[in-house]
């Protein structure tokens, strides 16, 4: 159930964290009880008191969360990018650009690693890859015939009977 300190507390990142416990833990210095440092603070009193007896015993008070350790290797991750340059074509797809399945098929021939789809934005975003807009045109067209057509082909397709 929430209190009505936590529905107050917004997000804060690890160094205002570190911060907050800070002034927390020079408050406490004063003699003032905790519940009133609590509401200075904006942590319930419950939590104050969880970060004074931390403190007391030298344990850190708060600690950065990694996260998940990803499962490619940094080595993986650079050789990813020279991979994916040898075009989708390579790999056996028809058209030559790349969706994030096919991404995702890639990392698991090459590497023996499964992703779920929507997980391989993060790794393009890590290796810098940047969505790109397709071309409206093919890149392998000639222009001569392109502009062959323009006059003579459709211009007799315009033409009204």
């Amino acid at each position: 159930m929430l209190n009505q300190y936590t529905r107050m507390i917004p997000k804060m990142k690890y160094a205002e964290r570190q911060v907050r416990n800070n002034i927390l833990i020079n408050l406490l210095t004063l003699k003032i009880c905790q519940k009133q440092i609590g509401q200075i603070v904006g942590l319930p009193q419950q939590s104050v008191s969880k970060i004074c007896k931390k403190s007391s015993m030298g344990l850190p008070i708060s600690q950065k969360h990694l996260g998940v350790k990803s499962r490619l290797s940094t080595e993986q991750l650079i050789k990813l990018p020279d991979l994916l340059s040898k075009g989708s074509e390579y790999y056996e797809f028809s058209g030559d650009y790349w969706t994030y399945k096919r991404v995702k098929y890639v990392i698991e021939k090459e590497f023996s690693v499964i992703y779920e789809v929507k997980q391989v934005g993060r790794i393009l975003k890590k290796i810098a890859w940047t969505w790109q807009k397709p071309q409206k045109k093919d890149a392998k067209q000639d222009l001569g015939k392109v502009e062959k057509w323009k006059t003579e082909s459709l211009s007799v397709l315009k033409k009204k009977p």
